[in-house]
């Protein structure tokens, strides 16, 4: 059994490995919001900043990609807090409405600020992360604990390999594919296109949520919008 297990109560029944599963798809999730604009967006700076010198564009490219990190860490434990009162399901479908929301604001950004603003509000509505870690520990037993952590690990991956390859593969469509996206908003937002993946995934995950992955905290208050 895991440290983070010792701590914590058996659950109250044991869980079928396609939960594990269902959360997995989560962390998918967190891993594309994290990793998608890492092929892009020193190209979306300079195609918003066309006279920005190169060593800005690098330097703010850092402070874009980072700014998600550090709103994560920020408002982690507020989740955390809010989880624990009215459950982890709940707060993982208001992250991942975040998720959608932000993504596609991202990619309609029409200043590198916004660019900034944006990914700093994403980073603080993706509390998923550490609530899928809670979410590990509270679900597995001495019998599916090593599947389980297996399940995060292998969901990080996954999504750490889908944000970049679809993020390079979408970006600028109107130059990849002229006959469909040229003369659209895509010539103009050539993030959107990638925002939207994101945006759509996430809305995917929402149903996973709602529908597929139980509550593991038995002290919730759940709101009637998610309970089932």
């Amino acid at each position: 059994m895991s440290p983070a297990n010792a701590a914590l109560p058996p659950p109250a029944r044991e869980y079928g490995r396609g939960k594990f599963i269902a959360l997995l798809l989560v962390v998918v999730n967190e891993a594309i919001s994290v990793s998608m604009l890492y092929p892009y967006v020193g190209l979306l700076i300079v195609h918003l900043d066309p006279g920005m010198a190169r060593k800005d564009a690098g330097t703010l490219s850092g402070l874009i990609v980072g700014s998600f990190n550090i709103a994560q860490a920020i408002f982690a434990q507020r989740w955390g807090r809010l989880s624990d009162t009215y459950g982890r399901r709940p707060m993982m479908v208001l992250g991942l409405i975040g998720s959608a929301v932000f993504s596609t604001l991202f990619g309609l950004s029409n200043s590198v600020w916004q660019l900034l603003v944006f990914r700093f509000l994403y980073g603080a509505a993706n509390g998923n992360a550490p609530l899928s870690k809670t979410m590990t520990a509270e679900m597995t037993t001495s019998s599916t604990d090593a599947y389980g952590w297996a399940m995060m690990s292998a969901g990080w991956s996954i999504g750490s390999t889908i944000g970049p390859t679809f993020g390079g593969v979408l970006y600028d469509p109107s130059s990849h594919w002229p006959s469909v996206f040229a003369g659209t908003i895509f010539e103009s937002k050539p993030a959107l296109l990638p925002g939207l993946f994101g945006a759509a995934y996430s809305i995917f995950a929402i149903g996973v949520v709602r529908f597929v992955l139980p509550e593991s905290n038995p002290k919730a208050r759940m709101p009637l919008w998610v309970a089932r």
